[in-house]
């Protein structure tokens, strides 16, 4: 028996008959075995939100990590590079794209 079910075990004690518990037992183990199968694809899966949001710690980790580079010329000064970061919104945009295509 694994630590999650001795755990709900102790969190529901007498309050539901064991043939309920069995049940929720059994969806228990099959969600694990199902984790087990993505987590050993590598590239196939990963857990991750829905949406990027300051609450669930994404805006904090992704803000300023990605930048877009313009060059262009000034006369009095030659060949310039401006580093400008990639905005929030569009950030967002671009993960709920990826979100509603890989069905997450």
């Amino acid at each position: 028996m694994n630590k999650h079910i001795v755990r709900i075990k102790e969190l529901i004690g007498d309050q539901v008959d064991m043939g309920t518990f069995g049940l929720v037992e059994l969806e228990l183990v099959e969600m694990e075995k199902e984790l087990k199968q993505i987590k050993n694809h590598g590239d196939i899966g990963a857990v991750m939100p829905r949406t990027l949001t300051a609450e669930n710690g994404a805006k904090a980790l992704l803000i300023g990590e990605f930048h877009e580079y313009y060059e262009f010329h000034d006369e009095e000064c030659g060949e310039q590079t401006v580093d400008i970061p990639v905005q929030w919104t569009t950030i967002k945009e671009i993960y709920k794209k990826i979100v509603a295509h890989y069905g997450a």
